[in-house]
């Protein structure tokens, strides 16, 4: 195939909305260049459309969002694909790869990166193996498949572009670290002097700088989590019911002060990040995420996020700055995709962070020069919550319903999660940057459709949204059907006031289950085999949507199961028949789900 002698050219695009896909394209892109390759990694936004036309290599890396959306920042680039003028042969010139990044719970698992590898063909373009399809749920994440896909990849591309003549990449021999490849930053770091340094924070038209107003509390003091009801704001905040609030968090003091001594920085040392020499370097972070340059402490607490699992791509670094033989075979094995059940006894089912693994091999945390703490740390990621309110009962405020993730394993200290711990501590009137994206329910605007809301826990909050909107509107208003589930009604029945004065009000007809409350267990999927004639004459006569949301494990299932069994008790359906009417549902919109792990 052509591709000039000189060099060959890889372009690596992500379509990404919570910033793994980015990860995982930059991954791609360190390893592009050990395999004789000069990488270029952009977002879908950030190419122009008709440059594909002209590009004879690339691999693209998507996440799949919703209800089987593309990401924010892919649509543009989709919106070109999908164009009727363009010619079934145009991209007759390239060879790619695609990588879908998926979660299993959802209906339409890796939907987005399905479709674009059927269009892409459609287009004339060369798959050079079939479609990776990651998938969040399992044991060890994302890395099950982006592994073994990628090194398939690597000699797919060698196949189709061989290394020109006296080329070479950087080879590894067995049991062996392989060279360092691009460091994803350069940096200058300023020992003890210039204290006074500090970048400009560049605000961001899409990021706002909000206040914490208030939390409260809504599980009982002897209920075993803390859930938290929290009310942020900002001026110029607006949104809509089924919008998400993004939320920066940062890391906490004492694992900041771990990492500095890691490092041996003082945490007024000055870090000042800077684009590497590549020709195609990745941007750096925005500044309203921490100034540039700015004191270590801060670099750390704000960037660096020191909660996470390694990737990979750390224990390979780790064991090439090694001064330990030892930790050097442990790392390599870690990384091998042989060790990928080892990886997670040691890692993914304990959820070590990268922060203990550096502790666990002294050696390598000795030996590993700070100007790689962005190639071992993953970036902080923002998390994404449900706003539980409506604009029209708190202007410019939104509130979240944030349950304070903390677990044990067999490691001593707890599990902590990163931005809940963070809401929970944060003090009262104390700044946070947040920011609007749509989530992924599309509510009628049509106030006369009716709609069925299956919310237990924490995932009533959008539900709640929708509930106090609707409260807002004349009558008549079409029926909103809510079920709720929790363990106790007295230990977590989430904002339990609000929901009981919208059901006097005749906004919603609440239907609960307690599942502790009672010797035989109760959930929201029994709850709704009792109002099986209230739901098929919603669903089949008025032509009511369905929503669920919350964790993925077994309630989508169970509830998705019980409305089967509502059409074949009401409807006088068959099974087939059923699941060709929930089925209908799902493609259509009209069932639509919400879930995490």
């Amino acid at each position: 195939m052509g591709m000039g002698s000189e060099e060959r050219n890889l372009l690596i695009l992500f379509g990404s909305q919570t910033g793994t896909a980015q990860e995982v394209a930059e991954q791609i892109w360190r390893e592009a260049k050990r395999h004789g390759w000069e990488g270029c990694v952009r977002g879908m936004d950030q190419v122009e459309p008709v440059a594909l036309l002209r590009q004879e290599a690339c691999v693209f890396v998507c996440s799949t969002t919703g209800q089987g959306q593309e990401p924010d920042n892919m649509r543009s680039l989709w919106r070109f694909l999908l164009h009727r003028a363009l010619p079934q042969g145009s991209l007759q010139h390239m060879s790619f790869g695609v990588l879908g990044l998926g979660d299993s719970s959802y209906a339409k698992f890796n939907f987005v990166a399905k479709r674009l590898h059927r269009r892409l063909v459609q287009l004339g373009a060369t798959p050079l193996l079939a479609a990776g399809l990651a998938d969040d749920q399992h044991q060890l994440g994302p890395d099950a498949v982006v592994g073994p896909w990628t090194t398939d990849l690597w000699g797919k591309l060698d196949e189709a572009f061989p290394l020109p003549q006296g080329g070479r990449g950087q080879e590894t021999e067995e049991g062996k670290a392989p060279e360092v490849v691009p460091m994803r930053y350069r940096i200058r770091i300023g020992r003890r002097v210039d204290r006074a340094v500090r970048g400009r924070e560049i605000p961001s038209d899409q990021v706002l700088v909000a206040t914490l107003e208030e939390r409260v509390r809504t599980t009982s003091a002897d209920h075993d989590q803390e859930v938290n009801l929290v009310r942020v704001r900002a001026t110029g905040l607006s949104y809509s019911p089924g919008d998400v609030l993004m939320v920066q968090p940062h890391n906490p003091d004492d694992k900041v002060e771990r990492l500095l001594r890691l490092f041996r920085l003082e945490p007024d040392d000055t870090i000042e990040l800077l684009e590497t020499n590549e020709r195609h370097p990745i941007p750096l972070p925005p500044s309203w995420m921490c100034p540039n340059p700015c004191p270590a402490a801060e670099v750390v607490a704000k960037l660096l996020d020191l909660q996470a699992v390694p990737q990979r791509y750390a224990l390979t670094l780790m064991a090439h700055f090694t001064t330990s033989e030892l930790e050097e075979e442990r790392l390599l094995e870690l990384a091998s995709p042989q060790g990928q059940e080892d990886l997670f006894s040691y890692c993914h089912r304990p959820r070590r962070s990268t922060l203990e693994v550096l502790e666990d091999f002294p050696h390598a945390a000795d030996a590993l020069p700070p100007e790689f703490l962005f190639d071992i740390f993953r970036l902080i990621r923002p998390r994404a919550f449900s706003i539980a309110s409506a604009p029209q009962n708190y202007p410019e405020c939104a509130e979240l319903l944030v349950a304070v993730v903390k677990y044990r394993t067999i490691l001593s200290s707890p599990r902590l999660g990163l931005c809940s711990n963070w809401l929970a501590g944060h003090p009262i009137g104390a700044p946070l940057h947040v920011w609007v994206k749509p989530g992924s329910f599309s509510f009628p605007k049509d106030q006369t459709i009716p709609v069925i809301c299956v919310g237990p826990g924490t995932g009533c909050a959008p539900f709640l949204s929708l509930a106090q909107h609707r409260a807002s509107y004349p009558e008549p208003r079409a029926e909103m059907v809510m079920f709720f589930g929790c363990r106790k009604e007295k230990g977590d029945f989430h904002c339990e006031q609000q929901w009981r004065r919208l059901a006097a009000e005749g906004v919603i007809r609440l239907f609960c289950a307690f599942s502790q409350d009672q010797p035989n267990k109760v959930y929201v999927q029994h709850k709704i085999e009792e109002q099986a004639a209230l739901l098929w004459r919603l669903l089949a006569l008025e032509g009511a949507f369905f929503y669920v949301a919350g964790n993925a494990k077994n309630m989508p299932k169970g509830v998705r199961d019980a409305v089967l069994q509502v059409a074949q008790n009401q409807g006088g359906l068959d099974a087939t028949a059923a699941e060709t009417f929930v089925s209908a549902l799902e493609k259509t919109g009209r069932y639509q789900t919400e879930t995490w792990a």
